[in-house]
């Protein structure tokens, strides 16, 4: 499938409530007004919440518990909301911007990355992943040449969510949505990982993070930061 590169959010809020591809729509593409996804996305997966309501009710919590973590093996995260404040943080570094993620996106990445921000689905809500309620993060200083983390600590995140990449001319590049977006390389059948999986989409979500206080990951992966280079060969 193609993916989405978002330029002019006004536009972008008009005609798609939920992104869920990333890479290379153009802005012209994005202001003909198309019908796009972001309204059965959110009917989709307001069923998936009321299916896990119904799980509730008949199993009950302690039941729910006893299967956690065949679920978060499987990919399928619990639901419910994690509350509290939290530090999320993303390294961007060049472990995280790959060839092949250049390659598919070479528009985005013709402009250099100039921040990130922290797309949410909060529990019960009727808000899914949109751009303008995206909250942003701050570039942490000192960082090596092998690393760019952004960081952000907020109440505000309790459910699903992912980061998303801004270029210097405003486009932005999701990490989170259907099979084309980065985040799928990090998710394996029946493996604990990172990343839940609803039918076609792919989030990261709350009640799978190992440590929510403290959540750190590289952008597109479940590892926590970008590694130190190998050291030189003996001379």
């Amino acid at each position: 499938q193609g993916s989405f590169l978002f330029h002019d959010t006004a536009t972008c809020a008009r005609t798609m409530r939920a992104p869920t591809e990333y890479g290379a729509v153009t802005r012209d593409a994005v202001e003909e007004e198309r019908p796009l996804i972001g309204g059965a996305r959110a009917r989709v997966r307001k069923s998936h919440a009321s299916a896990f309501g119904a799980l509730l009710a008949v199993t009950g919590l302690a039941g729910l518990a006893m299967r956690r973590g065949a679920r978060a093996r499987a990919g399928i995260a619990p639901v419910y909301a994690v509350e509290g404040s939290s530090t999320f943080t993303v390294d961007v570094g060049p472990c995280a911007i790959t060839s092949d993620l250049r390659a598919k996106n070479p528009e985005f990445f013709s402009s250099g990355v100039a921040g990130v921000r922290l797309a949410r689905h909060n529990l019960k809500t009727d808000s899914f992943f949109e751009w303008e309620d995206a909250l942003v993060m701050d570039e942490v200083p000192n960082q090596p040449a092998y690393r760019r983390k952004f960081s952000l600590t907020t109440n505000e995140v309790n459910f699903e969510y992912g980061f998303v990449l801004v270029n210097r001319r405003g486009d932005y590049l999701y990490e989170i949505g259907e099979h084309s977006s980065p985040i799928v390389s990090a998710w394996k059948v029946g493996e604990s990982t990172c990343v839940q999986k609803y039918g076609d989409y792919f989030n990261r979500v709350r009640t799978l993070d190992a440590n929510p206080s403290e959540v750190n990951f590289v952008f597109g992966s479940c590892e926590s930061e970008c590694p130190p280079p190998p050291p030189p060969p003996p001379s």
